[in-house]
């Protein structure tokens, strides 16, 4: 058995023996599940970074997406709006052709919608 050792701070023995031994290994293990722990935190907190940025891309896709649906069904909208207007205003003045010219854009207008409207479903 080693000799003791004079700590001078503590003004005691500190004795080498068995039970140094048994504490330190105690306290190896508890730092090596510490460091385990740590690694797994680290790795946990990398996944969440991760998932993270890939919600800000999605939503960045989703942001674009509704713009660019809502530019592509102003053109349409829009031609309804004149339209209706048209046969609103001028009703009585309209011949049956202009008439049913108007209704005619109407009809093409929410069909081109349908088909905007369909083709971004469908992404």
């Amino acid at each position: 058995m080693p000799d003791p050792q004079f700590h001078p701070e503590k003004k005691t023995v500190i004795k080498n023996g068995f039970k140094g031994c048994k504490t330190k290994l105690l306290f190896d293990q508890k730092t090596g599940v510490l460091k385990n722990r740590i690694l797994l935190l680290e790795k946990e907190n990398s996944q969440y970074i991760y998932l993270l940025e890939n919600e800000k891309q999605l939503n960045l896709k989703k942001s674009q997406c509704l713009s660019t649906a809502s530019h592509d069904c102003r053109s349409p909208l829009t031609s309804i709006q004149l339209s209706a207007s048209l046969i609103e205003r001028y009703y009585d003045r309209l011949d049956r052709d202009k008439l049913f010219a108007h209704l005619h854009k109407i009809k093409l207008a929410v069909a081109e919608m349908t088909d905007k409207l369909d083709g971004l479903v469908a992404v």
